[in-house]
């Protein structure tokens, strides 16, 4: 679940209508990640039209990633979700996943190929109207994520500049898409992160706890 600002939900109101407004933008909206409840995207819609659900957010359908559909399976999930009334929310995929940051550089084979999935991923989004995209943040290190005094206490040296250089790509390519970037932090105890010390308007962090 993501919570928009008032400029994601269309801008400043009249005087009178202000609260109500406000109040809207902070109503929780329940859903659910698909394959949480089963890979046939049919069956989990028809679940969540029985519980009176209606966001759903992709990650595997029919046993393929995200990112991993033909156009005719893509077009499949649209006619479904249209059938059932569902929004879907976010298009989620474990791009950057696993990764070692000290293994990627920005012109590592495996990082573009990271990045042409999550290309995939944006074009998914953007036939299905969603607005969110949502990737992870390489694998989990005995890092403090932050500066200005917080570096200094970092078990892995300078990760957290290298996290930063490496997001920038994908960042600037939601910017150029009108997506929003969702990036997962996937940490037993981490802070959230204020557009990771880059200003800007399309980026969110999910903070993550297990």
């Amino acid at each position: 679940m993501v919570a928009r600002n008032r400029n994601q939900l269309g801008g400043a109101s009249t005087r009178g209508s202000g609260q109500k407004v406000r109040e809207e933008e902070h109503i929780v909206k329940l859903g659910v990640i698909t394959d949480g409840i089963s890979m046939d995207l049919e069956h989990v819609l028809q679940v969540m039209s029985e519980f009176g659900l209606e966001y759903a957010e992709l990650q595997f359908v029919w046993d393929k990633e995200a990112g991993n559909l033909s156009s005719a399976e893509v077009g499949k999930v649209q006619d479904l979700v249209s059938m059932y009334n569902v929004k879907v929310s976010c298009i989620s995929r474990g791009v950057f996943g696993g990764f070692l940051l000290d293994d990627l550089e920005i012109d590592s084979p495996v990082y573009l190929e990271q990045v042409s999935a999550f290309r995939r991923c944006i074009d998914m989004a953007k036939t299905l109207d969603c607005a969110l995209v949502r990737v992870m943040s390489f694998r989990k290190e005995m890092i403090l994520f932050g500066s200005h005094g917080a570096d200094i206490w970092n078990v892995s040296v300078g990760a957290w500049d290298k996290l930063v250089n490496l997001m920038k790509v994908p960042v600037r390519i939601a910017e150029e898409a009108g997506v929003t970037l969702v990036v997962a932090t996937v940490s037993t105890a981490t802070s959230l992160l204020t557009r990771m010390d880059m200003n800007r308007s399309r980026l969110a962090i999910l903070a993550i706890f297990t």
